[in-house]
């Protein structure tokens, strides 16, 4: 049950992000349940080792600087979800970069409420 709450979180963060984001769009509520599924799927596959990745290729900077690399782990992933769905768009990658931030911020402040 629980990643079914985790998926709609995702989802209501993806069309409120949408909503405050003039760069970015999507498709309805259909658009951001795909989407939050897509993105979900690629955090839990992807996420960890990006992370490291670019922990490795910054000389340990990453590493320390978890936050910067952890939003810019975000960012990647919100870009291939952009690429493998229809039901996002996004603009730019400066669209992508304030979607992840705003992304994470609401998502967490939802998990806090439910």
């Amino acid at each position: 049950m629980g990643i079914v709450i985790s998926w709609v979180v995702l989802s209501l963060a993806f069309m409120a992000t949408a909503w405050l984001l003039p760069g970015m769009r999507v498709d309805g509520a259909r658009g951001a349940l795909v989407g939050a599924a897509i993105y979900g799927a690629l955090n839990a596959v992807l996420a960890k080792i990006l992370f490291v990745v670019l922990g490795i290729i910054t000389i340990g900077i990453g590493f320390v600087l978890f936050f910067v690399t952890a939003w810019v782990v975000n960012v990647i992933l919100l870009k291939l979800t952009d690429k493998l769905t229809d039901g996002i768009h996004l603009e730019t990658t400066g669209t992508a970069m304030a979607g992840a931030f705003l992304i994470s911020l609401i998502s967490g402040a939802l998990h806090l409420f439910v």
